[in-house]
Parts: C-alpha cells; structure tokens; sequence
C-alpha cells in the first residue's frame, strides 16, 4: 500500500512538472510572440516594420491578434495596414521553409494605405507619380520620397519570404486609400491571397461587399451612400510592371454599383484625355454593372447616372442643366449626356443660350481601367435653341463703335472632336429674326442668317478654317432710311485665330441689293448732299471682298463690286472710334470718290477714279488701276492734283462737305450777307447812272 501511494505520489508529481513545464513554454512562446519575434521580424525597418499590441497562442499553431499593424517600402511604393484583431492557424513547418502559411484567417477592423513612391524610377507612357500632403494616401513612420530608402542601406534580401493565406474572412473594413482614392464605411472580403513580397500577387476567389460608405477623390466626394457586390480575382501582378492602377490590368471581375454621385468630374473617364471637353459637378444616383476581364470593361457593361446641376464642357463654354449620363460597350465603349434643359453660359458669365436636349458622345475603341482611352471622339450637339437677348455677345465685338443694342435668335450645331481631343470641325446655324445695332452711333436694325463652318482647327492654339461659311442679311435699314436692303457674303477663305490681336481674316464673294450703306460708313456721321447720296446708290451688285477684324480694328482691304455699267471700291481702317475709308462709286460714265481721314472729308467728281487710286498708293496700298475701257495703269504711274476737280458749279467742294462747326456756319452766314448787300449796292448804282 506504501509503494502504491508512494508511485501515486511521483505520478503527481511528475504530471505536475510536465503541466509546470507546459505552461512555461507556453507563457516563453507568447513571450516570444510579443517581444523576441517583434525584433527579429523588424530588423530592417525602413523596409519592413510589424509590429501589434497583444498576441496569444495555446498550441503555437492557431494564434489570435490585436493590434496589428504592417509597414512595407519597396523600391516603388509604400504599404501601410492596420487590423483591430484577428486569428489565424499557422503552418509550424512551412516557417522551416521561409513561408508563412496560414488558414482560417480572421480578420476585424481593418485599415489599408498604399502609395507610389515619387522618387521611383519611370515607366514608360504613365506619368510620375506626386504625393500631396492631405490628398495623397498617409504612411505614419516613412516620408516620401524616403529620407533613407531601403534599396540603398540595406543588401537586397537573399530569399524572400512567401506569405500565403487560405480562407481569408475580414470584416468591417473601415479605410482604403489608394494613392488619391479614399474609401471610408463599412465593407467585408473573402477570398485567398498569396505574396512574394517585390516578385508576385495573387488574390483569388475573392468576394467583396461594401454595405456603407463613400469614395473621395483628391479630398473631393466622388460617391455617397455607396453599395458594392465584387465577384473576381486579382492574379499574376508583378509589383514592378503593375505598380500602381497598372495592377487593375490583371483584374477579372464583377461589379455592381449604386450610389449617390456628388461630383462627374472624375469619373469621366472617356473624356480625360481630351483638355477641351469634360463633365463637372452633377448630384444624383449612379448604378452601374461592370464585367472586367484583364483590366478590360467587357460587352456587358453599363452605367447610368441621373443628375442635376451638370456641367458639359466644350472650349470654353459650358452647357449645364439636368440630365443622365449613360455608358454601354458593344466592341465600342461609347458615352452620352443628354441635358433634358440647359443653358450655355462662358465662365461666369449670363447665359447666352437656353434649350432642351443637349448631347454630347464618346466613343472610344477600347476602355481599360489601367490607362485613358485610345481613338477618342466626341460629338457635342446643340439642338434648336433660343438666343433670348443679342445683347449678350454684344461684348465679343470689337472696340470700334459696334454695338448690339438688342434683338434674339435661334441657334443649332454640332463640333466634333478627335484624335488627341483637340482636332475640332463641325457647323452651326443662327437665325436672327430680329436684329438691332448702331455703328458710330447710326442705328442699324434687320434680319439675319448665318450658316458657321469649322472645316478645321486646334482647341489649344484657337485656330480655325471657316471656309464655306456664308451670312446672309435682310430687311436692313441705316438710321431707319432704306429698309429693304439686303446682302450676302459667302466665304471662300476664312481663318480665326482667337489668340491673336487681328482674329478673323476672310476673302468673300459679296452680294447687296444697292451700294448706299457703304456710303454711310464711309462718311460715318457726316451729312452727305442728297445728290451724292443718290449717284452711289448702285443696284444689285457683286463682287469681292478681303476684311480682317480685332480687338479694336476693323480693316476692308478690298471691296471691289461691279454691275454692267456700274462699280463700287472701298478701302476702310478703322482702329477704336478713329476711321479712315476711301470710297469709289461710277454709275455709267459718271464717277464719284470720298475719303475719310479723321475729321477732314473730301469729295472728287472729276477724275475721281485716278485720284482714288492716286489716295490708295499714298496711303500705302498701292493697287493697279483699270479704266472702264480695260486700260491698265500701274499705281507708281498714278498722279493727281488734289486741287483738281474741287470746284463744280462754281462751288468748292471740299469746303462745302467740310463738317463745319456753329462758328464756320456763322461766318458763312456773315459772308454771304455781306455779299448780299454789296450786289444790293451794286444795283442802286447802276440805277443812279
């Protein structure tokens, strides 16, 4: 009985030293777990730093986790993440073997960062990478570009470790900031992930679901109250070549979106390689199903999105209203907005047009998530819409006493862009029913239409060919006289260049129903005697003309109109509220020529066609001169006594047309009573003989 109490005894014994050594070891491993391992693992911080609050373990193989919080830098970028608490059951052998192995992965309240690094070195056609304090995604512990970069102080690891994880559950993810993209709410993932840290990628079987949250972009909300279903996998990404969004190129997957969108402007994303068109602001729902194969948005694809408040961009003007946005892919990924009601407005400015159903599509060849679009178009069209006050672009006229003083229009057009998104053409059409204008103060009303071609041009240089344009007036009056005058111009060149001080260039053939406005430009508000008035007046003519216009300069270069037995010349400089014009005119064998100069006026009836020519070559246009006969002579040729042909009638001319002051009529009037008087004295004389 001794022996068997005393066997009892060393059983106890022994059973309780095995228990003692028991929780020794297991009270050394979790000692080692949350001091030891920490200092081997972070040996080489500024690539590597792991680290966590609390980690306990009962058998060394199925671990749980608080705290956890990994740190990498590569060469190319930076990682940062963060996990409340997690368990996990880790494979002891495969640590033999540098791998870190590990199922049933459990994860809660996560938080993940990644950014490029800015001093990393380039990759061929993306652009380099930028780090924005407060936009950018936040590393704590590492600066960027790093002051100490791991690839220079450290040898380059002998063997890394792969990490592999097999039913990986994580919940509550509550960050990701990918570069400029942030999301923050509420969000679950399951899948399998295998990393060979600098070499490899792989996450497959994945499935995500966001049930709360919003996605900001630049610190600007993108989507609100955003719900997302993910179905796909993410495989074979080299972090060198994929570095970035590069690594959506190897994404395989199925998304579906809803949300609240608070800003267009950054999913955009068939127009952000064209500077000159684009989409801003906008408030409303988004749905939307993606099939992405190889980073690539496949034939399934759709998004919608109605909204309010939008802006659409083409130039410098912007159409905004309320709308929907809608992309579909049939081989082609293709675009549209329509704005059910809109205006146009030029920055800040009042509107300038209003309508419904304004339009602007894409289409591009091929649409990858990883890089903008390639072959881009689009085609921005205006509907039939109204013009509710000329006035409006009354201050896009140049500075040389035009103005528009009222009136409305219709309008309609399309612009096409292409290639680079800066190639435009298009043509546009303005119906102007009712018109109203002065021109140095003389009131100028009628009826217009414009048919506008853009044969081509370039948005970022503001160069266009309008060549095939052609404006068409009627129903014209010149300080309410003579309203049924009528015109056209049709353009066989035309150049506008809008970065230029002289910004439109044409050569024109012109038509009018008779010549006697050019007269009333030509003496501006000068009284003209009614019988000149009526020698100038030609019918139906035709001819050319060359013009140019500026900020404050309208130039005729050449306005040569001819008529069986009539023809009209005139040449007009007009910089700011000073003119200078030359005026020709012969009905029959009769001919008549004015120059304007500032406040002198002259008039030539006799010879009047050589001394016009004689005018031009001083002024520093020299043009050959041809008589009614078709004799030609040279402008050096062309002499011409400014004293001739001044008196007619026994009346001087110039003095006559000389716009003459209350003190000149005075003096006139003084004159001719003298004059009066001394024939009456004449008279009485020759009675008395």
């Amino acid at each position: 009985m001794h022996r068997v109490r005393t066997a009892l005894a060393r059983l106890v014994a022994l059973a309780g030293c095995v228990v003692v050594a028991a929780v020794a070891l297991l009270l050394g491993l979790n000692l080692f777990l949350n001091t030891g391992l920490k200092t081997l693992l972070n040996k080489q911080p500024e690539r590597l730093h792991m680290t966590w609050s609390y980690a306990w373990t009962w058998n060394a193989r199925d671990v749980y986790v608080e705290g956890y919080t990994l740190r990498v830098q590569g060469p190319l970028d930076q990682w940062w993440l963060t996990v409340d608490r997690a368990t996990l059951t880790v494979g002891l052998r495969a640590l033999l073997e540098r791998r870190f192995q590990a199922d049933d992965v459990h994860g809660d309240g996560v938080v993940l960062h990644y950014r490029s690094r800015v001093d990393a070195p380039a990759i061929p056609g993306r652009p380099p990478p930028t780090f924005v304090e407060g936009i950018t995604a936040p590393i704590p512990g590492l600066e960027n570009p790093p002051l100490s970069p791991p690839e220079e102080i450290y040898p380059p690891p002998v063997a890394p470790w792969l990490v592999a994880l097999d039913g990986v559950e994580v919940e509550n993810i509550r960050e990701m900031w990918l570069g400029e993209y942030r999301f923050i709410g509420t969000a679950q993932l399951a899948g399998e992930i295998i990393v060979m840290p600098g070499a490899s990628l792989d996450l497959s079987d994945v499935t995500a679901e966001v049930l709360e949250g919003e996605i900001d972009v630049d610190g600007i909300p993108l989507v609100s109250d955003l719900t997302l279903e993910v179905e796909g996998a993410l495989e074979g990404v080299d972090p060198v070549t994929d570095a970035g969004t590069g690594l959506l190129r190897r994404l395989d997957a199925t998304l579906r979106l809803g949300g609240h969108v608070d800003d267009l402007r950054y999913v955009d994303i068939f127009l952000r390689d064209a500077p000159w068109v684009g989409i801003e602001g906008g408030s409303g729902r988004l749905d939307a199903f993606l099939d992405v194969q190889e980073g690539v948005l496949g034939p399934a694809s759709t998004a919608r999105a109605v909204v309010t408040d939008l802006s659409a961009r083409v130039g410098t003007y912007a159409a905004v209203g309320d709308g929907s946005i809608r992309i579909t892919l049939d081989r082609l990924a293709r675009f549209a907005l329509v704005l059910d009601s809109f205006s146009v407005r030029q920055g800040d400015g009042a509107p300038l047009i209003r309508g419904r159903g304004f339009r602007l599509d894409a289409t591009t060849a091929a649409l990858r998530l990883d890089e903008p679009p390639s072959g881009f178009t689009a085609v921005a069209t205006l509907p039939r819409s109204e013009v509710p006050n000329l006035k409006s672009f009354d201050r896009y006229l140049p500075d040389i006493g035009l103005r528009i003083t009222g009136g409305r229009a219709i309008v309609s057009g399309q612009a096409r862009i292409e290639e680079d998104g800066n190639h435009v053409s298009g043509r546009f059409t303005v119906d102007v029913p009712e018109a109203r204008l002065a021109y140095t103060g003389i009131p100028i009303a009628g009826r217009a239409h414009v048919l506008g071609r853009v044969v081509s041009g370039l948005l970022d240089e503001g160069r266009y060919d309008i060549g095939g344009s052609s404006f068409a007036v009627d129903h014209v009056s010149f300080d309410r006289k003579n309203p049924n005058w009528s015109a056209r111009l049709d353009v066989r060149q035309g150049r506008v260049a809008t970065e230029e001080a002289t910004y439109l260039t044409t050569r024109s053939d012109f038509s009018c129903s008779d010549s006697s406005p050019f007269l009333r430009i030509a003496v501006g508000d000068r009284k003209v005697a009614p019988w000149i008035d009526e020698l100038v007046r030609l019918k139906n003519l035709k001819g050319e003309v060359r013009a140019s216009l500026g900020e404050t300069t309208l130039s005729i270069d050449h306005l040569h109109i001819h008529a069986p037995e009539a023809e009209l010349h005139l040449h007009l400089e007009q910089v700011g509220s000073r003119t200078d014009a030359l005026l020709f005119a012969r009905l029959g064998i009769f001919g008549v020529a004015t120059h304007l100069a500032g406040e002198r006026y002259d008039v030539q009836v006799i010879d009047a066609k050589r001394w016009f020519y004689a005018r031009l070559a001083r002024s520093g246009q020299p043009e050959t001169m041809v008589s009614n006969k078709g004799v030609v002579t040279k402008a050096e040729d062309i002499q011409t006594d400014d004293r001739m042909g001044m008196r007619l009638f026994g009346k001087n001319l110039r003095q006559f047309s000389a716009k003459q002051t209350a003190a000149d009529k005075a003096e006139r009037a003084a004159k001719r009573q003298a004059a009066a008087a001394a024939r009456e004295k004449r008279k009485a004389e020759k009675k008395k003989k």
